[in-house]
C-alpha cells in the first residue's frame, strides 16, 4: 500500500472522472465519487451558499446593519443595483 503523501501526489497529478455527485444531510455538502487511475474515491465537497439582497436601504442607514455586509456586484438580467447586501450564514 502506498503512503498517504504519495497517494495524494499521484491523485493531484492524475485525470479525475466524476461518477456521481450526491447530496448529504448537511446543506451545501456533497459526496463526490471519482475514479482516479482505476481507483474509486469518495470525496466530500463543500459548496458555500451566499444570498444577495438588493435593498432600498442605504449602507449608512441604521436599519442596514441587520441586512448584512454591503457589497458591490451585478444582478442577473441586467437589473439595476440599488444597495446590494450579502446576507445569511456566509454573510458579513
Amino acid at each position: 500500500m502506498l503512503n498517504p503523501e504519495l497517494t495524494q501526489a499521484l491523485a493531484a497529478n492524475s485525470h479525475w472522472q466524476l461518477l456521481q455527485l450526491a447530496p448529504t444531510a448537511e446543506p451545501g455538502t456533497f459526496k463526490a465519487w471519482v475514479l482516479v487511475d482505476s481507483a474509486l474515491y469518495g470525496v466530500m465537497v463543500q459548496v458555500p451558499r451566499s444570498v444577495y439582497l438588493n435593498a432600498t436601504v442605504a449602507p449608512g442607514d441604521p436599519a442596514a446593519q441587520a441586512l448584512g455586509k454591503s457589497v458591490r456586484g451585478l444582478l442577473p438580467h441586467g437589473d439595476k443595483v440599488q444597495h446590494l447586501y450579502k446576507v445569511g450564514r456566509h454573510g458579513g
